[in-house]
């Protein structure tokens, strides 16, 4: 009999998020807050790691970090990476999804607290599409802002050795119902919205000199749910 070994975790890092996306699921209360305290408070004790070693051993080779919005505990994380990997070296993929709306020191800074390992960074970026879809579903502005951040980071790591981490940037868009109904109004905007993401990823490809750096440059939607489509 083959003994099973888990080998994927997705920790929770976060509990609370400055923005008031429309489709947002988690309530923004101030127990909402305490939540994210006691987790900061965990994350800086370092506890959670024994609590995955408890679990997993050393056979941990996939970690995410979730929650509402990861990039808020970064710092934190990024100072826990050496204890990280000591405990767990056989690591070969970490992962996150972030809406990219907070300074994006925070993640190249995260970036670079692991320069040298034999990782795999999978960032998923939240971004909806145009902004009729992105600034009506998170805040005005966020259909330019988002890919002007990670442009901007893609053109720090250009300066970066990254040793043999790879640095790999994917979109995730989500539609709500009044999304669809708004797009099936006007044929225009289906061309609007994937050549938006076009537009981005031609930028990207020309920005990037990173060989480590890559970006998916796939759209497909997926659907806020609960909801009758």
């Amino acid at each position: 009999m083959i003994a099973m070994r888990l080998k994927a975790c997705e920790l929770l890092t976060t509990g609370w998020c400055p923005l008031n996306c429309s489709y947002c699921y988690i309530p923004k209360t101030e127990q909402m807050k305490v939540l994210h305290r006691r987790i900061i408070k965990d994350l800086e004790s370092g506890e959670f790691i024994s609590r995955l070693k408890a679990v997993y051993g050393k056979e941990l080779t996939h970690l995410g970090f979730w929650g509402t919005e990861p990039m808020l505990t970064l710092p934190i994380l990024s100072r826990k990476i050496p204890e990280i990997i000591q405990n767990f070296p056989k690591l070969t993929t970490i992962g996150f999804s972030t809406s990219l709306m907070l300074d994006e020191r925070l993640l190249l800074d995260f970036i670079i607290s692991l320069i040298g390992r034999k990782i795999v960074l999978d960032i998923q970026v939240s971004l909806d599409g145009p902004a009729f879809i992105t600034d009506k579903n998170r805040m005005e502005g966020a259909a330019r802002e988002v890919p002007a951040r990670l442009l901007r980071i893609v053109s720090m790591l250009n300066g970066i050795e990254l040793g043999k981490l790879k640095v790999k940037f994917r979109f995730k868009a989500t539609h709500s119902i009044e999304n669809i109904q708004l797009i099936n109004s006007d044929p225009k905007k289906i061309d609007a919205y994937f050549t938006y993401f076009h537009a981005i990823a031609t930028r990207f490809k020309k920005i990037n000199k990173n060989k480590q750096v890559s970006l998916a440059p796939r759209a497909s939607p997926t659907l806020v749910v609960p909801g009758k489509y």
